[in-house]
């Protein structure tokens, strides 16, 4: 073995000795260093401060040094001279590491008193190597940190606890540099943070013991989220510094899904969108759950999904070419959960506040009812536009006439008329707790003043059978709309929206069974049944499969593909799709053009049918309008149309960038049941609870959106009995919707940094005047590119997708 080898092995020790002395006045000046038995390894440095050992000289010392050996560095302080301190490093320089040869090196420095009875007397101190078995001695245990800088343990010393709902967990806080504060003064513990659900309880000697108990009960605002909340302990000890430790707080998910198997299947497409989540919530997925497992009907529920096969098809965009990737249940790519309280938390409710002005909706709405200001073709109804009661709505619906444009429904509620007992019976839809319980909105409660002489009630079902306010539902029923519709909460005499803070906590206590088939921007169906035609094509090319790629089983067929799929490849590309075309494009984009959009089709019709111009549209809400709500809410800025149109806009003209998307169904509060058919183009937005349910064994419910879904408080989907539901992304129809100036938006409800994007409906942006160019790359269709916007045209950026998807999302 070389020298070197071994001494990267083993240790050298150096020990300081007085090797001489020169006696004066009958007492020798001795040097001394500060560690008289240094253990230096070979790349180690280590410092020193040379002393007067037996105090002789009364004035100051004067150091230097004598001589060194050649391995190692010897570094002398700035201030050398007089304060004796230098740093040796054993880092090899010269002949080598130090070796455990007694005889090989040394370092020699000499000390002068400068005046009294010692003046002139010098010392002489040198080290070597010391080993008397030829190899090192272990290192010396690491020092205690040093006094003034604290350290704090926990017992148990985990900085993560995970608690079910009213479970407990006990710590005891420890600090200090050693068991006891140095001096008289006692270690002195805090709790510096506590979270805002659950119980902190501090011991009586919490203060001197550090100990304490949290337990996670239904103090403040509800149980822990679903991943975490911090507590924070301190200790201080006199004037040192004080230190803290967090403890992150989880919840354990003790749901257990006792759902019953079905043969249904959901598919969540995000071809569009690649690179995101299908669902993203602040609260716990559960897969495979039944509403009996859940508490998604009385308030803030989980998330849930009651099937045998949940798909999400994604677009892989790893492989070139893009390929179509499947996942098969649970995974990262299905759903983003566990946000709450994360930096990543959802916020698109902030302080009660909707997520989108709808106020400013209610005006436009309330405009185009008011007399004179629209004159409809002829064969248009009465009443099948604009602001309509209750009453008129199921006439609507029980004919099955199609309504147009901002269609809001006033759904009348009385205040204090409610059913309800418990604790949650004075907390309103925010989750405040109100005076009293008579301050919030109910079903009218047998009263017929106002308009409550035709209001919904808890048992109301619209389905072929019943009969509501003297319309019969039947089986050729169906809720028809081309633009967007709004089920609106308002008091039942003043006709005054109802605000969040004014409804019940538990949205089932404004819960709707709708049966019959819903359309809202349908498309592809040849019968006008309310189902989207190509459903089950969309099944066959994943069914039965497990996750991993996809080869379509049977082949994407292009006589499959929906007009208005081509109509949009169209815009987007300036290229026609036909059969040649459609053999170039890669299988992502195959399987997303067999699912339509009836979004732009479905506005061109309404403004068709209304005769509303592009210029008369860009006016509105007018500030008019606005002044009928006391809300502070109400935006009267114009709405977004083509700078180059003043007719009535066409469907490209809806497709592109400069014109605002408006949510396509929304509901101001409450819980909406959907069992039948659905055949819905654009964005949902409910600000409670929302149940998509396919479950009519008779005729399978074939459940179908093109958009997304924005849902706060629960989402429960099932499927069963044959039935299958589609949720298809689909950017296009809401990638320039202006978001309320109250509410705050996460990432999640932005563009990439590219175009107008969601924008705050006070600081309206200001699209650009030139139309959408063609010649887009057609490798991601739908995912828009650097200057296309509202599935405009430009170069498609694959893999920095031009919107980024909002779906179902719960805050």
């Amino acid at each position: 073995m070389n020298i070197r080898t071994f001494m990267n092995i083993f240790v050298i020790t150096l020990i300081a000795t007085a090797m001489s002395s020169v006696a004066i006045a009958g007492n020798s000046l001795k040097l001394k260093v500060s560690d008289n038995n240094p253990d230096i390894r070979a790349g180690d440095t280590q410092s020193f401060v040379l002393r007067d050992d037996r105090n002789v000289c009364s004035s100051s010392l004067i150091f230097s040094v004598v001589g060194s050996a050649p391995a190692g560095t010897l570094t002398l302080d700035p201030g050398f001279s007089t304060n004796g301190q230098f740093t040796f490093s054993n880092d090899g320089n010269g002949a080598g590491y130090l070796t455990t040869d007694k005889n090989d090196y040394k370092f020699e420095f000499s000390a002068t008193c400068t005046a009294g009875s010692h003046g002139g007397d010098t010392d002489t101190e040198w080290f070597k190597p010391e080993d008397s078995n030829a190899g090192s001695t272990p290192p010396p245990p690491p020092p205690p940190p040093p006094a003034g800088v604290l350290s704090l343990s926990l017992s148990p010393n985990t900085t993560t606890m995970t608690l079910s709902d009213n479970g407990s967990a006990s710590w005891t806080a420890s600090g200090g540099n050693g068991t006891t504060c140095p001096g008289t003064n006692p270690y002195v513990y805090t709790l510096v943070a506590s979270p805002t659900h659950g119980t902190v309880t501090l011991d009586p000697g919490f203060t001197n013991n550090g100990q304490f108990t949290y337990m996670n009960n239904d103090t403040g605002n509800g149980y822990l989220g679903a991943t975490s909340e911090t507590l924070t302990i301190s200790v201080a000890c006199g004037t040192d510094t004080p230190a803290s430790q967090d403890i992150q707080l989880r919840k354990t998910p003790t749901i257990v899904c006792t759902g019953s198997n079905t043969t249904g299947v959901v598919i969540m497409d995000n071809t569009a969108t690649p690179g995101q989540a299908s669902i993203a919530s602040n609260l716990a997925f559960l897969d495979g759950c039944s509403k009996s497992d859940t508490t998604i009907d009385d308030g803030y529920g989980g998330n849930a999904i009651n099937i045998t096969n949940y798909q999400t098809v994604n677009r892989d965009i790893s492989a070139a070419p893009h390929t179509l990737d499947l996942v098969v249940g649970r995974s990262a790519a299905t759903v983003d959960d566990l946000n709450f309280n994360t930096t990543d938390q959802l916020a698109f409710f902030a302080d009660g506040t909707h997520l989108f002005d709808l106020d400013r909706l209610r005006a436009v709405a309330d405009w185009i009812s008011a007399t004179g200001n629209v004159t409809p073709d002829t064969g248009v109804a009465a009443n099948t536009y604009g602001t309509i009661s209750f009453s008129q709505f199921l006439s609507n619906i029980a004919n099955a006439r199609t309504m147009y444009g901002m269609v809001r429904v006033l759904i009348p509620l009385e205040k204090g008329a409610r059913s309800c007992s418990g604790a949650d019976c004075t907390k309103n839809a925010v989750g405040q707790t109100v005076a009293s319980a008579a301050d919030l909105y109910g079903f009218c409660s047998g009263t017929t003043a106002g308009l409550c002489t035709c209001a919904p009630t808890s048992g109301t079902n619209l389905k072929s059978g019943n009969s509501y306010c003297g319309s019969a539902i039947t089986s050729t029923s169906r809720i028809k709309v081309k633009g967007s519709l709004l089920w609106d909460f308002v008091d039942h005499l003043t006709g005054a929206p109802i605000p969040l803070a004014e409804l019940p906590f538990a949205p089932r206590e404004l819960y709707f069974k709708v049966s019959v088939p819903i359309m809202v921007n349908w498309d592809y169906d040849a019968t006008g049944d309310g189902t989207m035609d190509n459903m089950f094509i969309v099944k066959a090319v994943t069914n039965g499969l497990t996750s991993g790629p996809v080869t379509p089983v049977p082949s994407i067929d292009f006589l499959d593909i929906p007009q208005s799929s081509k109509d949009n490849y169209l815009f987007e590309t300036g290229t026609v799709l036909d059969a040649t075309e459609f053999a170039t494009l890669n299988e992502p984009n195959k399987y997303h053009m067999l699912m339509a959009s009836g979004y732009a089709d479905g506005w061109a019709e309404a403004f068709n049918k209304l005769n509303i111009t592009a210029a008369t549209w860009g006016t509105l809400p007018m500030a008019a309008d606005c002044a009928n709500y006391t809300s502070t809410t109400c935006s009267s800025s114009q709405l977004g149309v083509p700078s180059s149109v003043s007719g009535v806009m066409t469907a490209n003209d809806v497709r592109s960038e400069q014109f605002e998307d408006l949510p396509t169904y929304l509901y101001s509060g409450g819980l909406i049941d959907m069992h039948g058919h659905v055949n819905i183009s654009g964005l949902l937005y409910v600000p409670q609870a929302m149940e998509l349910e396919a479950k009519d064994s008779a005729a399978p419910s074939q459940q179908y959106i093109s958009g997304a879904i924005v849902v706060r408080d629960g989402f429960y989907i099932e499927a069963k009995d044959n039935t299958i539901t589609v949720i298809s992304s689909d950017p296009n129809s809401y990638s320039t919707a202006r978001t309320n100036g109250s509410a705050v938006t996460t990432p999640s409800l932005n563009f990439s940094g590219i175009g107008p994007g969601l924008v705050n409906s006070n600081t309206p942006s200001t699209p650009p005047a030139s139309p959408p160019p063609g010649g887009a790359d057609t490798s991601c269709i739908g995912c828009g590119g650097a200057t296309g916007g509202g599935g405009g045209g430009g170069a498609a950026n694959v893999g920095n997708p031009r919107w980024i998807e909002v779906r179902p999302a719960a805050n």
